[in-house]
């Protein structure tokens, strides 16, 4: 696994949907899981990745 692989993970392997991807989108105004999944696509095919997304959306909005 390279650097940036560590740092940037993929959240989502089905959208292939990373750490920053999620990140970005969060500080421009997707507050909810349902915004994200519009916007990226992550969480709407598996759905595995949703409680990690819910996670990250309330670490980012806390920053």
């Amino acid at each position: 696994m390279n650097k940036f692989d560590q740092e940037n993970p993929v959240i989502c392997f089905c959208a292939r949907v990373r750490l920053n991807d999620i990140k970005s989108a969060v500080e421009s105004g997707c507050t909810s899981y349902r915004e994200l999944e519009k916007r990226l696509g992550c969480g709407a095919s598996c759905g595995s990745c949703v409680r990690e997304i819910e996670d990250l959306i309330d670490r980012f909005t806390q920053e």
